[in-house]
């Protein structure tokens, strides 16, 4: 999390079907509404200005040689692009659109529409920023050519540029999006030889290729994984984390030549992962990929998860973000979460009064230890680190769900619930007066 004024804030005008949304990006962050009322959209949002840095570090790599000829359009021209890729084609976007992601303080990109095109505002210190990089950029490489080394151009250049365009945007965290329809990895899974990877959302594809990094990590089954990693704390961390994952799928997933199965653990009976339940296969993917991005990074990360919900029973769905939480408090990470159900919502208010009483009785051991019997020592959401906003359709409105005591709005979370008791009591009095 970014405290104080350093606090990372994104606000969203006439974005697609988000009409005004404002939001400080915390540690733990909970979207939830109808569909179509804007939820994927900021996700979106969020994630491209968190992928700006990466983009430009991406192409300026890619151009190193070229730099002062390609500075600028990389600073103006890629951005647009990388918009395009996410949102769509220009001409479908709103006229009155307007954006602005503060990273720091007095630190910002804004971005509106002017003549069919965007117009890309940076913040004063970013222009002076640019203006160093690109020095710096040519001195490294001028260093690099005469220097003759052995050691790659790109480690020098992350350790060095790359690094510099993290720390000056604070920025370090890697970010991963997991979108909804995970299921669908089955069947492509099935096609991989036939699939156009041109024609895969760009959102989905980045998705699609981390699921094939990690896939030979699970050969052996993911125990034998587990049991091969060199680094102790890394090991503790993912032992604990696929026994959660085993308890849900009733077995061990192992993947043999791109086609991944779980064997049973009562029967050895190996079961195709196309041929289990549609909320298997959400949990399958959501929770291995989690698995995965531990294993793959040794920084904090920030993840967008749709929908954890997708084809579970309530029950799992409690269980689900259990799983989520423990892994950002374990990880040290943070998490964006959209939902349309008022079970995750509840769920994660069980976790926030945890984390409320754990910052009470911070200095009360014997406290800590009853509060973690309940709910599991990494079940917990720090009361000062949670956003949650109920996204509504109709006059696309939102509200912040965060009342004065640190807790979410009860009476906000289930409004469906309200009217459906309504039409019964109708019914019911309906049929009393008949009867009377």
């Amino acid at each position: 999390m970014i405290n104080g004024d350093n606090m990372q804030k994104i606000i969203i005008k006439n974005l697609l079907v988000v009409k005004d949304f404002e939001m400080e990006i915390n540690r733990f962050n909970l979207i939830i509404g109808e569909q179509s009322s804007g939820k994927s959209t900021i996700s979106k949002a969020i994630f491209f200005f968190k992928e700006i840095n990466t983009q430009i570090r991406f192409y300026i790599f890619a151009y190193k040689n070229k730099i002062q000829y390609r500075i600028k359009e990389i600073y103006y021209n890629i951005i647009k692009d990388f918009f395009i890729s996410i949102f769509g084609k220009l001409e479908n976007i709103d006229n009155d659109l307007y954006l602005k992601y503060v990273y720091k303080y007095n630190t910002y990109i804004e971005i509106t529409k002017k003549n069919n095109n965007l117009d890309i505002n940076y913040s004063e210190n970013i222009i002076i920023f640019f203006n160093k990089l690109e020095i710096d950029i040519k001195r490294l490489f001028g260093e690099y050519l005469n220097v003759n080394s052995v050691v790659r151009f790109e480690d020098i250049f992350e350790r060095g540029i790359g690094k510099e365009i993290n720390d000056f945007f604070e920025n370090e965290l890697i970010t991963y999006y997991i979108p909804a329809s995970r299921s669908s990895i089955a069947l492509l899974n099935n096609q991989r030889t036939r699939l156009d990877y041109n024609t895969i959302d760009f959102i989905f594809y980045p998705f699609l290729t981390l699921v094939e990094k990690i896939e030979f990590l699970f050969k052996d089954g993911v125990r034998n994984f587990v049991k091969n990693v060199n680094d102790d704390d890394k090991k503790i961390i993912l032992n604990e984390m696929n026994k959660k994952i085993e308890k849900y799928m009733g077995g061990q997933y192992f993947c043999d030549d791109k086609f991944g199965y779980i064997k049973l653990d009562n029967t050895n009976k190996k079961i195709p992962v196309d041929k289990i339940s549609s909320g298997q296969q959400e949990i399958l993917w959501l929770l291995n990929v989690l698995l995965g991005i531990i294993w793959l990074n040794k920084k904090n990360i920030f993840v967008i998860i749709e929908e954890p919900e997708a084809h579970l029973y309530p029950n799992m769905q409690k269980e689900i973000i259990d799983f989520i939480v423990n892994f950002m408090n374990i990880t040290n990470s943070n998490i964006l979460i959209t939902t349309h159900s008022p079970y995750i919502l509840t769920s994660a208010n069980n976790l926030l009064y945890a984390g409320k009483l754990k910052e009470n009785y911070k200095n009360n051991k014997e406290k800590i230890e009853k509060i973690n019997n309940i709910v599991g020592e990494y079940s917990y959401i720090n009361p000062n680190e949670i956003n949650a906003f109920k996204l509504y359709l109709n006059d696309f409105r939102y509200t912040n769900l965060i009342n004065e005591e640190n807790e979410i709005n009860c009476e906000e979370i289930d409004d469906i619930s309200n009217t459906i008791n309504e039409t019964y009591t109708k019914l019911f009095d309906m049929e009393l007066n008949n009867e009377q």
